[in-house]
């Protein structure tokens, strides 16, 4: 009985040599330190400048909480997994290249310079032309407006009337003019249809306004034309 007791304590004291204690006695482990983030592309790379584009950041090791900024400017309605963040983009006053960045909530931070174009936004609004017109009647405009993203400018209206000059004049189918004016001939006369009372036809008429970013919009209305007799 002796020796069984002598054996048991002599292995009690040998294991508490070499475990240790659990107080603290043993030392600890350190967390280890998150790996850091990386952003690889953007997708798609380019939106208009009065924000609203969907996006998303693609990379590694995003952090629950991560937050993405484009040209410095913070995406809304992040939705984030370890490798993507997606969201919208905000308003820019910038219609250039610039860096995306992420930003890990405990710490680390990645960029992308050049990852997203802001493109200035060309906007055309068209009013005060006539639904329906007799023939050899002005059509004329007013009340245009057109606005672009600072710093572009409006550098081109192009008006598009899409049918033979004989038809419609020479005041369409022309650059640079805001409010052109121009009269359908569409009865009579060479290279003209033969009218008859009551008969009409509808053209297209498409402008198409673009600034100095290269970013372009296109509005696109009909005008109908009807004999006159």
């Amino acid at each position: 009985m002796k020796a069984v007791l002598s054996a048991l304590f002599v292995v009690a004291f040998a294991g508490a040599a070499c475990g240790g204690s659990d107080n603290g006695g043993g030392g600890s482990v350190a967390n280890p330190t998150p790996a850091p983030p990386t952003v690889t592309s953007v997708t798609p790379s380019s939106g208009t400048a009065a924000g609203g584009t969907s996006v998303t950041v693609a990379g590694t090791n995003f952090a629950t909480g991560a937050t993405a900024a484009i040209g410095g400017i913070a995406l809304t309605g992040v939705s984030v997994t370890p490798t993507s963040i997606t969201g919208t983009t905000g308003a820019s006053t910038t219609a250039s290249a610039v860096t995306v960045t992420v930003t890990n909530p405990g710490g680390g931070t990645a960029s992308l310079p050049n990852g997203f174009s802001y493109q200035s936004a060309a906007r055309a609004a068209i009013s005060g032309a006539p639904a329906t017109v007799q023939h050899n009647t002005p059509v004329s405009f007013s009340g245009l407006t057109s606005t672009t993203t600072a710093p572009a400018t409006i550098r081109q209206y192009r008006w598009i009337c899409g049918q033979d000059p004989s038809v419609y004049g020479s005041g369409c189918d022309v650059a640079n003019n805001p409010t052109p004016t121009f009269n359908y001939r569409k009865c009579g006369g060479a290279g003209r249809q033969t009218c008859t009372t009551g008969t009409q036809r509808t053209y297209t008429v498409t402008l198409i306004v673009t600034d100095t970013q290269g970013s372009s919009n296109t509005a696109e209305f009909t005008i109908t034309v009807t004999n006159g007799y």
